[in-house]
């Protein structure tokens, strides 16, 4: 079976709060159309601090994807991991799995940009180990079970629906 995507980046240099509002509503529409005309994935990314206004938040663009559509998926390509705290990144992702019945897929990224690392006061040069780290914090948390994490015991909620994880 063929695979279609549609990909929303959702840049638009000089935007106001109010054109970005109808850009990101007309995406939505054009999602909804795509998934009744057959089209199999929604692909966006995840980028910070950018002239361009780049997307910065790509689950919360999954998540109302989701609520537009009924059989699309949504590939988030990529986020850019060590950005993230991987407690709050596996939950985000489990709720997404749930919502959207497993229509979720998560490229990990470690992204190219020195600049989104120093707006986040997060070391460039650690990225690979917090990328690590975080990968094996989100397979661990989607079990549902306590697991070490930092030196102390954590269990995350909720379990996604897909069996064993989100596609990642």
């Amino acid at each position: 079976m063929p695979v279609t995507v549609v990909r929303f980046n959702l840049v638009e240099p000089g935007a106001t709060p109010a054109s970005l509002s109808a850009r990101y509503r007309a995406a939505l529409d054009m999602a909804a159309y795509a998934d009744e005309h057959g089209v199999t994935t929604v692909q966006t990314e995840e980028h910070h601090g950018v002239d361009n206004n780049w997307l910065p938040s790509p689950f919360a663009f999954a998540g109302a994807v989701f609520g537009a559509t009924r059989r699309i998926a949504v590939t988030v390509s990529a986020v850019i991991g060590p950005l993230h705290d991987p407690l709050r990144l596996a939950e985000e992702i489990a709720v997404l799995d749930l919502l959207s019945g497993g229509r979720l897929v998560t490229v990990a990224g470690i992204g190219y940009r020195p600049e989104e690392y120093a707006l986040f006061d997060v070391e460039w040069r650690r990225r690979g180990r917090l990328q690590d780290e975080l990968l094996e914090t989100l397979l661990r948390a989607w079990t549902g079970e306590e697991f070490e994490y930092r030196g102390r015991t954590v269990r995350i909620t909720p379990r996604p629906l897909t069996d064993p994880h989100p596609l990642l």
